[in-house]
């Protein structure tokens, strides 16, 4: 078995350039403690010198030039000293970086191993980060929107419903969707409602309104906007005329399916999904296009209510507040080419459509 080799100490290594830094360093110290004698030797020799010369009468131009020449070799020893000094600091820097590099370098590296970490770290926590906020965003795009039309679905509503001041909500429902769907099957089913939603999407764009998938064969159409009984009863006959009789052809077969719908909506402020559910779940089951919640109707009519609404009707024809209200039909180049001629009931607080008292003065004759 093979002796394992001993790494080889680092102070083996460094021991040359120390000891060549040991010897340059007492070079430099033995040189400028003799610079420093031979200056002060000098010194006082010039001064014993120049007494002596004056003492024995010498004449001036000679003592002025052994002042000269003695002057100039202190200079000399004073320049050399400097260059010592200044050699020995430059030393005593480059030793000292050398001598804290090697006690400390694994310390630095550990250092600066341990900062490359924390980037590394950092930048792993910064990707799950990123990676659960697009999560994040997923699961609320998803918990938000319907993923067969891609229009917002019921729990977005509720959410847009809250922050408006004057809801209007109008909601379409398709007629015997779910005959449709079983007899044609899931497949022509969704693409009946993918059809429906983008008519819906064209709709909403052209007036102004947001667009919702709430149900199974439902949708609705929501703004926040004052009271206007005529706008909203517009739209409702502009979604009907929009779908009446529309076909929806079946893909490599020559059928096709036709569309029909009813319509609920609420134009109050309080409740409004559930006055606008009431609504057109007493226009589907009058088998009527159309029908608006209003403080006159709740969700089934009882005879009571056909009684008073009955009254309200010969009060009306006797009081002649029946009265027509005038819609102007448009050609392509805006002008007016005929009217449309719509019933209202008057009261004492507002116009009330057919579709609350119509079909009662049918009933009763």
């Amino acid at each position: 078995m093979k002796n394992k080799k001993e790494p080889i100490s680092k102070w083996v290594l460094y021991s040359p350039f120390l000891l060549l830094a040991f010897l340059v360093l007492f070079v430099l110290v033995v040189s400028l403690i003799y610079n420093d004698n031979e200056f002060t030797r000098n010194t006082l020799f010039i001064t014993d010198e120049m007494e002596r010369l004056t003492t024995l009468g010498v004449p001036q131009e000679i003592v002025n030039d052994s002042f000269e020449r003695q002057t100039q070799h202190i200079l000399y020893n004073t320049q050399q000293r400097i260059f010592y000094a200044l050699s020995m600091v430059i030393l005593i820097i480059v030793l000292s970086a050398m001598l804290i590099y090697t006690v400390f370098r694994k310390i630095i590296r550990k250092m600066i191993a341990f900062q490359h970490e924390l980037f590394d770290e950092k930048e792993k926590l910064q990707k799950v980060s990123d990676e659960l906020q697009y999560a994040n965003e997923q699961l609320t795009y998803q918990l938000h929107v319907d993923s067969l039309t891609q229009l917002q679905n019921r729990l977005a509503l509720e959410g847009v419903l809250a922050r408006m001041r004057e809801p209007k909500l109008i909601l379409l429902d398709i007629d015997s969707f779910k005959a449709i769907n079983e007899y044609y099957g899931t497949g022509i089913g969704d693409y009946i409602l993918q059809d429906v939603a983008s008519l819906l999407r064209g709709f909403g764009q052209e007036h102004g309104l947001q667009i919702f998938r709430t149900g199974a064969d439902e949708f609705a159409l929501v703004e926040d906007s004052s009271l206007d009984i005529e706008r909203y009863e517009h739209l409702a006959v502009e979604l009907v005329e929009m779908f009446k009789g529309r076909k929806v052809e079946i893909a490599h077969t020559k059928e096709s399916i036709e569309i029909n719908i009813a319509i609920g909506f609420s134009l109050e402020s309080e409740e409004v999904f559930e006055k606008a559910s009431m609504a057109l779940a007493e226009a589907k089951k009058r088998e009527i296009d159309y029908l608006c919640y209003f403080k006159k109707i709740e969700h089934t009519m009882q005879y009571a209510e056909q009684l008073r609404w009955s009254q309200c009707i010969k009060n009306a024809l006797v009081t002649n507040a029946i009265i027509p209200y005038y819609q102007p039909i448009f050609n392509r180049q805006g002008e007016i080419v005929k009217y449309e001629c719509l019933v209202r009931l008057m009261n004492e607080e507002e116009a009330i459509p057919p579709g609350l008292f119509l079909n009662t003065a049918k009933k009763v004759k």
